[in-house]
């Protein structure tokens, strides 16, 4: 389970090589309204 400002590494199957990093920025982001002020950061 994640929650917000989890941080996250994709690796490929074998481990040996990073893939991406995230952050989980909102879990449950609104359906509309996605540029109003408090949707962008």
């Amino acid at each position: 389970m994640v929650v917000d400002n989890d941080r996250l590494i994709l690796r490929n199957i074998s481990a040996q090589r990073t893939l991406a990093c995230a952050r989980v920025v909102k879990l449950h982001s609104p359906c509309r309204g996605k540029r109003q002020a408090e949707f962008l950061l």
